[in-house]
């Protein structure tokens, strides 16, 4: 004889997860855009490939984060004027910010599928 299966299950907890879901999921990957400019910043001071006359270029590193409302992203720049020619001249000898956005942005976008495994995995 077969035994009766009961099954209680309140989907309001379930609706309230639904609901949220995309807001928590663009807070939770502005979090990671945010942290990882600036690790990106400190990758970048401490790779750059040029030796400092003046130490400007390498302190002007930077990586900003910027959030719209569909999309998250980093800018890579250099306060420095001639920060275009370390990246270009002498056949991009000295370039740090084409490799950043390879390395980095391969570190980003491994932090933001480790995201979307823990919130499809979720169990609250």
């Amino acid at each position: 004889m077969a035994s009766r299966v009961r099954v209680d299950f309140d989907d309001k907890r379930l609706r309230k997860n639904l609901k949220n879901f995309n807001h928590n999921l663009r807070n939770a990957g502005a979090a990671v855009v945010d942290r990882h400019s600036l690790v990106t910043t400190t990758w970048l001071k401490s790779n750059a490939p040029w030796t400092d006359r003046t130490g400007a270029a390498r302190s002007g590193l930077l990586a900003t984060p910027h959030h719209a409302a569909t999309f998250d992203e980093i800018y890579m720049a250099y306060s420095v004027n001639y920060g275009i020619w370390l990246e270009v001249a002498h056949d991009r000898q000295y370039e740090i910010i084409t490799p950043a956005m390879r390395i980095m942005g391969d570190a980003l976008m491994r932090d933001m599928q480790h995201l979307l495994d823990r919130m499809i995995n979720y169990d609250a």
